[in-house]
Order: structure tokens, then sequence, then C-alpha cells
């Protein structure tokens, strides 16, 4: 029996109780166009911009204990919480001012002045400014409180100068380097720097001695932090925009956050976030025991939650996707209200909120509120239009709603009144009265939205047009699309949803809201929405020959279709359709009805749930080595609902007879020209090929003479001392030869009685020897010489052999007819029943 949890301002019965782990913060400021402070999760996951900067910005630092962050902004040192609340000035007029670094143990920010050559350290909250060193062009600082000792980098002098915490015994640690961020792990004394130049980052030990490169290749590499505690290593690079991580030997490279304008300072907190995961029953708890930063994980199941008041800074997350992570609340109640101060009041991630009035309410304050889904909430007070929203806010400043669904809302997926926010790519459907409303005194961003079938109201409604509204989609809704605005820079056009009617909300592969297919190139990007492609019909990867087979046959093997997986309507098999060609006359047995389309039904196979598949299908014909016959498939996925199907693409393949015939049996001469032999049995049979030798061997030496259907051959005019006849299919695959000479008509009467091999003569020899052998009976025969050491070194027969007797002759050279070197060679028959074995020497 599942317990609903009652959450409110005067009964919070629980304490957090599932396990926490510690969870890193980078804090960086990015001086481009973003021109903020933010932080993000170590993955560069959890994004959240904590304050706005001017121009001119640059370094920041970071003091976990006490929730500060400090950053360097037109020669300006600031402070604020981690938050983003209670700003203030640490040290102005600090012309140059550039490095910033705090240290926590001793109570003190450092910050560099390069104009002025200057090291200066005040109390945490700015008190107390001294100058502590003297360095040309100070332009980074480190701080290594255990080892009682402070970093300053010179990018002029390209030096980095360490002395005492208090400025003496200054001397110069590092020289001969072009240096820009640096760092040192406290814990070890080994010390990190950025090399702009050769794009590098850089280590040496506490004694400035063994330099070596961790990671090389990087872009213009600014700012480096060192993570003594999960061991690894942040850095920027100004030329490719982005933050990078690796272990503290620079192994395992990765980029965490990419598109950034001009990344300028990064630090990390290691020191207070926990991550609490819960599961659907667990005792959640006091939420207001949680500091700003910690993380709530809530892991897939159902949580029966009312009125969860979240605190400053705390962020709950959805560990997976958020259709399967649902939040489950009590008829008139809120899911989750926030109602801090203002400043960026913490996040709602990945969840899926129902069954209540509002998923969220925040007031006087600024959460983040992303990747999202709003549908089933029910209305309690009819009368009041404004009651039932997705999400409503008042009196709130720098709201994010971003990548969240809302489906069905009865009045309304998001309010506004006396409030700022950026609503991006977000996905609103079927709501009662408007999709978005922004009173007078709010101002709304609404970006990249898709805003479709919304039954009754205005979809979007400004009163008056305080914003801005761009690139949107706007498609099938119940009265206007837009009040108080226009759709200008927007576009009306069906989203084109996988199904609707099931609220499924991706996109058809030919959705308008798809990058590089927008109506509008000003657009043309991003996805517009809060879901991408999502019905992916299969894909063909190959068409291959079945091998070793008549042909007639491909092997098809394809990726899935999306709807291969646990949903209503799945899909149920693939079903395999084949071009028909008009001009192939091969008889085929097909299944199914002639499609009016120009395809047929081939095969299917059940679907499983697999990612790929693979299955044999016929053709109408076959490649030859004269002829490439090409025969085109296309996949359905075939859902329950026979109305509801996915076509891949459609893709060529061409099969192959790769089998060759038998040898022709029984094959004689009769005297005195005519070859005779059995009908093929293969319904592929083409003809048969007769070549004539005065060797007994099958070579490249023997001589086509003429090509028959029948079973006979006349050689009159094309006498040779041995015949070899093949058989020869429709696809030019060639059989092994039977074989006869020209020697009277085999009597089976004075046939050898055994199989023997009778050896070479002369032997020794120096030029060429004849090696003699008797059949007993008809046989395949391979007769093949050896080195010493077992090597092959020349076939002289590979042939099917009439009984009798035999000779064949040996030149002394190998298969790639180069003369071989004197000494002792080995030669092997091999009969049906027999294997001998004979050597000769080669002396010259």
């Amino acid at each position: 029996m599942k317990l609903r949890l009652l959450f409110s301002i005067w009964a919070i019965a629980f304490l957090l109780t599932a396990q926490a782990t510690a969870g890193s913060r980078i804090y960086y400021l990015d001086d481009g166009t973003a021109d903020v402070v933010s932080r993000m999760r170590t993955d560069g996951t959890g994004t959240t911009d904590i304050a706005n900067i001017s121009t001119n910005g640059e370094g920041v630092a970071v003091d976990g204990e006490a929730n500060t962050v400090y950053w360097v902004e037109a020669n300006t040192i600031y402070r604020c919480d981690t938050d983003g609340n209670n700003q203030i000035t640490i040290a102005s007029g600090q012309t140059g001012a550039n490095g910033v670094e705090v240290s926590p143990e001793e109570g003190y920010v450092y910050w560099t002045r390069a104009s002025a050559d200057q090291v200066w350290r005040a109390n945490l909250d700015g008190t107390g400014a001294t100058l502590v060193l003297t360095v040309n062009d100070a332009k980074d600082v480190a701080v290594d409180p255990a080892g009682n000792h402070i970093y300053v980098s010179s990018q002029a002098d390209g030096t980095v100068t360490r002395a005492n915490l208090d400025g003496t015994g200054a001397t110069i640690f590092l020289s001969g380097i072009i240096v820009t961020g640096i760092a040192v792990d406290s814990s070890t004394g080994l010390f990190y720097w950025c090399a702009p130049s050769s794009g590098a980052i850089m280590r040496c030990d506490s004694a400035g001695s063994n330099i070596v490169t961790l990671v090389s290749g990087l872009s213009l590499p600014g700012f480096v932090v060192v993570d003594d505690v999960d061991d690894k290593l942040y850095w920027t690079e100004e030329g490719g925009d982005r933050i990078s991580t690796a272990d503290l030997d620079g192994s395992n490279e990765e980029t965490i956050l990419l598109g950034l304008s001009n990344p300028d300072g990064i630090a990390i907190d290691n020191s207070i976030t926990k991550v609490y995961t819960h599961q659907a029953g667990d005792p959640i708890g006091d939420l207001a025991a949680l500091k700003p930063g910690d993380e709530l994980h809530l892991l897939p199941g159902t949580f029966q939650l009312d009125d969860v008041s979240v605190g400053a800074g705390v962020e709950i997350i959805g560990a997976g996707n958020p259709e399967d992570i649902i939040i489950e609340t009590g008829f008139g109640s809120d899911s989750f209200s926030f109602s801090s101060s203002s400043g960026h009041d913490g996040s709602i991630e990945s969840l899926t909120m129902t069954g209540g009035e509002k998923g969220i309410t925040a007031v006087n304050s600024s959460p983040n509120i992303k990747n999202c889904i709003f549908r089933g909430l029910r209305k309690a007070n009819a009368p009041q239009f404004v009651s039932a929203f997705g999400i409503r806010a008042q009196g709130s400043e720098d709201i994010l709603i971003e990548g969240c669904q809302f489906i069905g809302s009865p009045d309304g997926a998001i309010f506004l009144s006396g409030a700022t926010a950026t609503i991006r790519s977000c996905t609103i459907v079927g709501s009662r009265v408007y999709a978005i409303y922004v009173n007078s005194s709010s101002t709304a961003n609404v970006e990249r939205c898709i805003i479709a079938n919304n039954s009754f109201g205005t979809s979007l409604c400004f009163a008056p047009s305080v914003g801005n509204f761009s690139c949107n989609l706007i498609y099938g809704n119940g009265n206007d699309d837009i009040c108080g605005n226009d759709l200008g820079g927007n576009f009306i056009a069906d989203p084109e949803f996988c199904d609707f009617n099931a609220s499924d909300l991706s996109l058809k592969s030919t959705s308008p809201a798809l990058p590089y297919q927008h109506p509008s190139s000003a657009c043309e990007e991003d996805l517009i929405g809060a879901v991408g492609e999502g019905c992916v019909p299969p894909s063909i990867t190959s068409i291959s020959d079945v091998g070793n087979d008549q042909g007639g046959q491909v092997r098809i093997s394809f990726d899935a279709a999306s709807w291969d997986s646990p949903r209503d309507n799945p899909v149920v098999a693939y079903e395999v359709y084949r071009e028909i060609d008009a001009n192939n006359d091969k008889p085929t047995v097909l299944r199914g009805a002639l499609m009016t389309q120009g395809w047929e039904f081939v095969t299917e196979v059940p679907a499983h749930q697999e990612l790929e598949y693979s299955l044999i299908a016929a053709t109408l014909a076959d490649s030859t080595s004269g002829n490439t016959h090409l025969s085109n498939f296309f996949v359905r996925a075939r859902t329950q609902d026979p109305g509801t199907y996915f076509d891949s693409s459609t893709a060529s393949g061409y099969s192959v007879d790769n089998l060759a015939p038998g040898a022709p049996g029984g094959l004689q001469f009769a005297p005195p020209y005519l070859l005779a032999w059995e009908e093929a049995p293969e319904e592929d049979h083409a003809c048969f090929n007769v070549y004539g030798s005065t060797i007994p061997i099958f070579d490249p030496s023997a001589v086509l003479i003429g090509s028959t259907t029948d079973p006979s051959y006349d050689t009159n005019g094309n006498l040779y001392t041995y015949y070899f006849v093949t058989s020869k299919d429709f696809a030019g695959n060639e059989s092994l030869p039977a074989a006869t000479n020209r020697v009277g008509v085999f009597d089976p009467d004075i046939a050898p009685s055994v199989t023997a091999l009778h050896g070479a003569r002369p032997n020794p020899m120096s030029s060429q020897t004849l090696i003699r052998f008797d059949l007993a009976q008809d046989s395949p025969v391979s007769l093949v010489v050896y080195g010493l050491r077992g090597e092959k070194v020349r076939t002289l027969a590979s042939a099917f052999y009439r009984a009798g007797e035999h000779r064949s002759s040996w030149d002394g050279r190998n298969d790639q007819g180069v003369a071989v070197a004197p000494g002792m060679y080995f030669f092997k028959l091999t009969a049906t029943g027999h294997q001998s074995h004979g050597k000769v020497v080669i002396f010259r």
C-alpha cells in the first residue's frame, strides 16, 4: 500500500533517510554574448545562471562551506550566494583586476591586478584589503594553504612566482613558459597550468621539476581547476568555447559543455553538495534540511506528494525518463511550490506531474523547470480560470521553463502574474483556456515552442504585448492563435505528432519542427518543441547475398523502429516488400496480394523489442559476372492498429548463385573422336566446356576447344592426349574437371587392381621427371609436390580421373613458374581411399 506524504508549512513528518553522496559543482564565467556566472554538475548537466555580469568579466572562485561565489567584473570583485542571492561588492576600483581565488581556511579572498603588477587580499566580506605581493603583469593566482604558498602567473614575463601566503619569500617557481590559468593540488603539491600557445594542460611537481604535458591539441586553454576529491581536472577553452575534463594524469579526456561564447574562469565546489536518491515508498522528509545545490534524485516509480515546498537552491531531479517518474498529487493540491526571495531558487527536472490542480507554483522565486511533463491536472475551483495551470508564477523573476510538455491543462499551461520568464522549447497541447497567459505586469520570452490543438481559448495571450515571441510553431488552436501580439517571426504549420491522441508528442520524420525543416530560415538549426523525432521508422542497414547457395535470396538487416518498445500500440511485426520487376519472368511464389504502388509482400518477422533484426528474402533474379540485377526492398513496421505503420526508405541488393555444379560423371573417349559423359543434374546448368591438353594436369595450359549443351563432343580437328570436361551454370560458376585420355577405350577388365604410386623417373632429376600412378577406379586425384619443411611447392594434378594408368611430369618449378633450389622434395598422391608418398632429388 502506498502512503500519501503530506507536506505543508505546518506539518513536515519525516527526516531525510535515503543515502546521500557528494555531488560536486562547477562554477564558470562566460564573458561573451551570455555575460553570466553559471554553475553545473561535473557531467555538464544542470546548467544554472546565478549572476548576470557586464563585459570584462574574468576569473571565478567558490567558497563551498559558506555557499558563496566570487568573480572579477569591470575592475571590481563581487560576491553572491551560490543561489544568486545577496550580491555584494568586495572591492571596487581595482584597475586591471584579472584572477581571483578564495582561501576559506585563512578567511581571505585574493585577486590580481595585471596592469598594476599587484596581488591583493581581503577578508571574505571585503574588509581589510591589503597589498600582498608585487609581480609584473600579475595574471592569475592560486593558493595552497596546506603548503603556505601563493602562486602568481605573469603572461608578459613567461613566469610563475611562488611566495609565502603573506607575500614574503617570493621566488621564480617556473620560467620560460607562456601561462594563463594556474591551479595547485594542496593534497599532493602538484602544480598545473594552461599553456595557450601550445594548446596544452601542463603539470610539474612542488619543486617546479618533472614537467609533463597532460593534455594536448586544445584550442586556447584559459583556466584550469583541480578536483582533489574525484581526482579530476577541468579547464576552459576560449578557442573551442567549451569546458572539458580529464583524469589527473590526462587520460579519459572529455568535453562536458559546448556552446559557450568566451569561457573566462572556472572553479569547483565539492564541499557541500549532496545527492539524495529515493525510490517510490521512501519517506522523503524535511526538504528544508537540504542546502542550496543539494539534489533529491527520484528513481522511476510513482510518488504520491502534495504541496511540497522546495527550499532555495535545492534541485529535485527525476533519475531517468520523465514518463517513468510520476508525481501523483491529490485533487485541489499543487505538486511543488517555490516561495523564496528573489534569486535562483533551485530546479525541478525530468518529472511527470499529474492529478493536482497545479504542477508548480512559484511566488517571489526563480526556479528552473526543465524536461517535465504536466498532464491530467484537475480543476478544483471551477469559477476561477487562473487556478488550474501547469505552472503558475507570481512576483517571480528570471524563471526558466525549458523542454516541458503540457497536455490538457484545464485553464492553461503557464500563467504569469507580475513575473518574468523564458519559455523555451516546450510543447503545449490541449489547454482549455490559454496555453500561455502573460498579464500586464509580466514579461515573457517564448522561443521554439509548439503551441497546438488547444481546444477553446486563445493559445497565447500577452496583455499587453510584453516580451518576445519567436520561432514558435502555432497550429490548430480552437480560437485565435495569439492575442496582444502578432505572428511575426513564427509560423503556422501542422507539427505532425507521432500519435497525438495517445499523448505521444514526438515528431514524424517529416515534421516542420525538426531542425532544417522549418519554413523560417531564421529558426532552422534547432528543434522546435520539447520532443524530437519519435516514431522513427525501421532503417535498412544492409542487403547482402546469402553465401554458399544456389542464389535467389538475400539477407536484409535493419534497425528496429522506435515503437518497437513497451508502449500503447507497439510494433508487432516487420513486413518486407519488394518492387515488382516486370522485365523478369523467373517464376516466384509470393504471399499476399499485389500492391497497387508496384510493390509486393515477400516475408515478415515478428517484433520482440530488439534493436536490430535480419531475415532472408527472395529475389526475382540473380546477378552474374556479366549482369548485375538489383532488387529493391523496403521494411514496414506494423503495429497492432493496421492503419498505423512506419516504412523504411528503400534499399537495393542482389543475390548470387555461388555454388559451382559437380564435375561431369562417366566421361569416356570413344575412338576415333568422340567424348561422352552423363547429363548434368543441376537445374541451373548452362553448358559444358571441353578442354584439351598435352599433360594430365588441368592448369592454364589446357586449351578451351569448345562448349556444348549436349553430353558429348566431337574432338575431330582438336586432337589432344588428354581431355577435360567441366560443367558451367547460368551464374558463371564452373565445376572441377572430369579427365580422360585418348589412349583407347577404357576396359574395366584390364583396369589396375589397386591404386598405386610408382615413383619418379629419372630420380635424381636435373630438368624434368615423370611420376606414374595407377587408379583402380574413377576418382578425384590430387598430386602435390612439397618441400622438406612441408610447404607446398607445386600442384601437378587436381581433377577427376578415369581408372587406369596415368603419368604426370614435373619440370622442377613451383606454382609461380620459378625454378626451385636443388635438394630433396616429396610428392603426395591422394585418391579415393588412398594416400601415398614418394620423393625426388634435384641436382643442377
